[in-house]
Parts: structure tokens; sequence; C-alpha cells
């Protein structure tokens, strides 16, 4: 079963673990998105209460867009992304 507050948790905990910087915004209807920048990179991680989204601008994406680039539906699969992103060099 998703657990979206799990996830959140889980994210905060490693942007802080990486000193990553980030900002928390929630909406009056309780929606979070996770602003993160990294490595030159702006990555929105907005927390559903079925998925955690993310949207990425960078140099080939240059304007944010409230459909997610990806989507992740689990603990494993979100921690698989964010082992990419922060091994990637570029």
């Amino acid at each position: 079963m998703f657990n979206s507050k799990e996830i959140c948790n889980h994210l905060i905990s490693e942007l802080e673990r990486k000193d990553v910087k980030y900002e928390i915004h929630e909406s009056a209807m309780g929606h979070i998105m996770i602003d993160v920048w990294y490595n030159g990179n702006f990555y929105v991680f907005q927390i559903e209460p079925e998925f955690i989204g993310l949207s990425i601008v960078n140099d080939e994406v240059s304007g944010f867009s409230v459909n997610q680039d990806k989507k992740f539906q689990t603990l494993l699969q979100l921690q698989t992304e964010l082992n990419k992103i922060f091994t990637n060099k570029s």
C-alpha cells in the first residue's frame, strides 16, 4: 500500500543527508510539493495520495509543468530515481 507520508519523510531524509537545497510547499488542500536544486537542475517532487510525481527542469526542459515527467508508486522506485539523480555527474 502506498504511504505518501512515509515516502515524503524518506525523501526529506535523503535530501538532508546529501545536504541538498530544498523547499517544501503545502497547498490548502494538503498537496505537498518539494522543490529541489541539485547539480544545476531543478526538480519538483509532487506528493499525491496515490503516487509521487517528479518534474525536471534543466537545460533540455525550460519550464515547469504540472504533468509529471515520472511517477513512482513505491519507496523502491523513488530510491532508484534518487540514486540516479545523486550519481549524475553532468
